[in-house]
């Protein structure tokens, strides 16, 4: 079977055709090229058809993988979660007990130290010792918004779209 795009040139040359055969006075048309219209119409239709069971193949697919992304993510979070209240048991644990050092076959646990910054108010910080993190971008809502209302927006317009829709 030919491809989707080619079975639509070949529908257009078709219908071309029979237009090109109709008769002015009658408006009798040639039969054969009616059929092979109509056959090349049904092969359109059966491959556009197939080609949208593809699709939804491949989305429902995808949905099937997300959800096990999601399985996955949920199961990560809570080996970690797990991992690191054993780490901290066994933290406080050997802390408590004035342990710092266990040389094992299993494993070496050691302590050192390191520093962290603790903020206590971000407000009273000096400028100097803040980042300012600015973000700017289109608001595409208050453009569509103007522009429909007849606002000229430099830099921005609207297009029609096509968009297909398979379910």
């Amino acid at each position: 079977m030919a491809k989707l795009y080619q079975l639509k040139a070949q529908y257009e040359d078709a219908l071309n055709a029979l237009i090109a055969s109709a008769d002015e006075e009658t408006g009798e048309v040639d039969l054969d090229i009616a059929a092979m219209l109509d056959k090349i119409e049904g092969e359109l239709v059966e491959k556009a058809q197939s080609t949208a069971a593809i699709y939804k193949t491949l989305n429902n697919n995808s949905a099937i993988i997300d959800g096990e992304i999601k399985r996955l993510q949920s199961l990560k979070k809570r080996y970690d979660t797990t991992a690191d209240k054993v780490k901290n048991y066994l933290a406080y644990s050997l802390l408590n007990g004035n342990t710092e050092r266990i040389d094992g076959i299993i494993a070496t646990i050691s302590f050192r130290k390191s520093e962290e910054v603790v903020i206590d108010d971000a407000d009273i910080l000096p400028r100097d010792c803040v980042r300012v993190k600015m973000e700017t971008a289109p608001d595409k809502v208050a453009i569509k918004k103007a522009i429909k209302a007849g606002t000229d927006i430099p830099g921005a317009h609207l297009e029609t779209k096509q968009n297909i829709q398979i379910k």
